[in-house]
C-alpha cells in the first residue's frame, strides 16, 4: 500500500471536475507515507504519489505537489504529520510520516509534464508517455536504486574498517604470571 510497491500504492487522488480539485486520501494504515526526509519537522511542501481516479476510472500512479504546513509551520487541515526520529546512519535528516484525510488541492498541482487532466476531467497522455506508460515509476525506482548504491558504499567502508582492525588487534590474554 506504500512506496515499496509502487503499482499497489493505496493513496488516492480523486478528481472533482465541479471544483476542479483533486482530493488526496490515505485510506489505510499501510497507505500512510512513512520515512520521507524533512517531513517530520521542517518540510512545508511534498510531492505525493497517488492513484489518479477520474469518474471512477483509475489511471495509475501520478505525482502531486501538496502544501503540508502553513506560514506558522503548523500542518494544514486534513494533514497529520509526525516525526519518526533519526535513521541509523542519517541522524542529520528528520524523517516523518504523513496521513492525508480528504485533502483538496487545485487541479494545477498535479505534475503534468507527461500527462494532464483538463478542466472537464479528460485525461490526456503525452506521446512520450504513450510510448512508455511506466514513466511515472522512474523517479521512485531511481531513488531506490540510489539507496542501494549508497548502502553498498557504506557497507564497503565498514568491511574495510573491520578487516584493518582485525589485522592489528590481538585477541585473548597474555599470561604475565611467569
Amino acid at each position: 500500500g506504500h512506496g515499496s510497491n509502487v503499482r499497489a500504492l493505496q493513496t488516492t487522488a480523486i478528481y472533482d471536475k465541479e471544483s476542479q480539485q483533486f482530493e488526496l486520501h490515505t485510506p489505510t494504515l499501510q497507505s500512510i507515507k512513512w520515512w520521507p526526509g524533512t517531513l517530520g519537522k521542517i518540510g512545508t511542501h511534498a510531492i505525493v504519489y497517488a492513484q489518479l481516479i477520474i469518474n471512477d476510472k483509475e489511471y495509475g500512479v501520478h505525482a502531486f505537489m501538496v502544501q503540508i504546513r502553513d506560514q506558522n509551520h503548523r500542518p494544514l487541515a486534513g494533514i497529520e504529520l509526525g516525526d519518526l526520529g533519526s535513521k541509523l546512519g542519517d541522524a542529520a535528516n528528520d524523517t516523518g510520516f504523513m496521513r492525508l484525510s480528504h485533502v483538496r488541492i487545485p487541479r494545477e498541482h498535479m505534475l503534468m509534464r507527461h500527462q494532464r487532466v483538463t478542466r472537464d476531467g479528460q485525461y490526456i497522455m503525452s506521446e512520450k508517455k504513450q510510448q512508455n506508460s511506466k514513466l511515472s515509476y522512474l523517479t521512485m525506482m531511481f531513488t531506490r536504486g540510489g539507496l542501494i548504491k549508497i548502502a553498498s558504499g557504506k557497507l564497503a567502508i565498514a568491511c574495510t574498517i573491520a578487516a584493518r582492525y582485525s589485522c592489528v588487534r590481538r585477541q585473548g590474554f597474555v599470561d604475565n604470571a611467569a
